[in-house]
This record gives structure tokens, sequence and C-alpha cells, in this order.
């Protein structure tokens, strides 16, 4: 899977990088500029109240999670900003797709939601 914002400065052409800048400093409609940074283990509340908001009926990352999130892939858990205000995050981890494509679970993916899955 892939994402359409750069992750690791740098690993793009220039040209492109002009396209993800902008991208990251859209004005959204009634919101101001979105800006997209690493989480932080202040945003962990914000980021919580959306996932409960998001999906109710499935239970929140909790916090000794989302610390092992940035642990095992920090440049991976990403957050929105928008005046100052977190108004959308994303969590990745990197698998070796072969060792779960035939049997596997969220929970053998992402290691009880731990992500101690994520190979470098």
């Amino acid at each position: 899977m892939g994402s359409i914002i750069e992750v690791f400065p740098g690993s793009r052409g220039a040209g492109k990088r002009q396209l993800v800048d902008a991208w990251r400093n859209a004005p959204v409609p009634g919101s101001g500029t979105v800006r997209v940074r690493a989480a932080k283990l202040e945003d962990y509340a914000a980021i919580r109240a959306l996932q409960r908001l998001s999906h109710p009926g499935l239970p929140a990352w909790t916090l000794k999670q989302f610390e092992s999130h940035r642990d095992a892939f920090a440049e991976g858990q990403l957050v929105a900003l928008s005046d100052g205000e977190v108004i959308g995050a994303a969590s990745s981890l990197v698998v070796q797709w072969d060792d779960y494509a035939l049997d596997h679970t969220w929970k053998s993916v992402t290691g009880d939601g731990f992500f101690t899955t994520h190979d470098t």
C-alpha cells in the first residue's frame, strides 16, 4: 500500500516535493490550512477521541499501543492539524506480506495492535 504524502523527506525528486508541500498546505474550506506532521505523545488524547468518533464500535488505541507504534515506526505515525487542532491521524507499519498473505488476522499482522511485527 502507498500513501499520497511523502513520509520520508528527500526520497523523491525535487519537482514532486513541490506538489507534496502544496497538498500539505492546502486550505480546507472553513478550517484554515492543514499541516501533516509526525505524531507526538501529547497528541494521544486527540487521536483517541477521533478513533472513538470515527469507529464507535471498535476499541481505540491504548496509550501503550500508541507508544509502541512510535517506538516501532515513528515515521509512520502521522497527524493532520488545522488551527493547532488534531483533525486526523494515520498509523502505518511495514510487514513482509508473504508472512501473512494466506492466513492472517488483524491481531497477527499488527502484533495485537502494538506494531511489534514492524519490519525495518
